[in-house]
């Protein structure tokens, strides 16, 4: 009963661990008391940028998309959540003139030939935080 209760935990690490489904502490757990279990489409189809240069501070990566953007008026700060279809996270962050100027035309630009997640990414590469061209259709 053991050994079959073991082949069957295995194979659906296995499974877990080769579909995309990631185990992470969840927020506030101290020291990962809690641990929720999230989707990361290794297939992701929409808007990503192609990295010229694979990132050197995480080898190997080479794309990202735009997984979480925060606008936060009052402080005047952006933060850009970038995950890459492997799982492997990056954020930016910048405040001041550059983040109200982001904020304003984000505000008020058509979207309607280019989405905002496209946008941004072409901002990234316009900025020099990111080097590489962007690809894919919007989800």
């Amino acid at each position: 009963m053991r050994k079959s209760l073991l082949i069957v935990f295995i194979l659906a690490a296995l499974a877990f661990f080769f579909t995309g489904w990631k185990l992470t502490c969840a927020p506030g757990s101290h020291g990962c008391g809690f641990y929720r279990v999230t989707w990361v489409d290794p297939l992701f189809a929409g808007e990503q940028i192609d990295l010229t240069v694979p990132d050197q501070a995480i080898t190997g990566t080479s794309r990202y998309y735009v997984a979480r953007l925060d606008m936060d008026w009052d402080a005047v700060r952006v933060v850009i959540y970038l995950n890459s279809p492997s799982g492997i996270k990056k954020t930016l962050s910048f405040s001041g003139a550059d983040a109200m100027n982001y904020m304003k035309a984000l505000n008020k630009r058509n979207a309607a030939t280019t989405s905002n997640l496209k946008w941004t990414l072409e901002q990234l590469i316009s900025k020099g935080w990111l080097a590489g061209t962007v690809s894919g259709t919007p989800d």
